[in-house]
């Protein structure tokens, strides 16, 4: 138990730190470039997190080929899903002309969203004491998880 609690601690402020950061960023833009490449760092940072806990998953499964092939196969799917998720939120063809000077910000945003909501549930697939059905959990505490 006292193993669990502190890795969530060390997910919770995992989760935590770049934020402040990206907000500290946010805050301190003064046009829509700068808030652009705020939310691009913010994004990038959100990725670097599903890395992180996706790297744990894969290392969890030791030498079972078939458990790793499957996470691999799950993410491959989940990042094509991601892709035409964000396509269907800014379908125009001239994303520039057409969503304006705050696409890029946008964008990076929806991919931030999506990016956190994955770690989040792979977060679940982590922890030592998920129900036996792992990740199907009907109202599962992320915030417990630091997710």
């Amino acid at each position: 138990m006292r193993n669990a609690f502190a890795v969530l601690i060390g997910i919770f402020a995992a989760f935590s730190l770049p934020a402040v950061a990206a907000d500290d960023c946010f805050g301190d833009a003064q046009d829509q470039y700068s808030l652009n490449e705020c939310a691009r760092k913010s994004a990038d940072a959100a990725d670097d997190k599903l890395n992180a806990v996706y790297q744990a998953l894969i290392k969890g499964q030791g030498k079972d080929q078939a458990a790793i092939a499957a996470i691999k196969n799950a993410q491959r799917a989940w990042i094509a899903f991601r892709d035409l998720e964000i396509e269907s939120h800014f379908p125009a063809a001239n994303k520039m002309l057409e969503y304006g000077s705050m696409y890029p910000q946008c964008e990076a945003s929806s991919l931030e969203a999506l990016t956190r909501l994955r770690t989040a549930e792979l977060c679940l697939r982590l922890d030592e004491n998920a129900p036996v059905c792992k990740g199907v959990e009907k109202n599962p505490k992320l915030t417990e998880l630091g997710c």
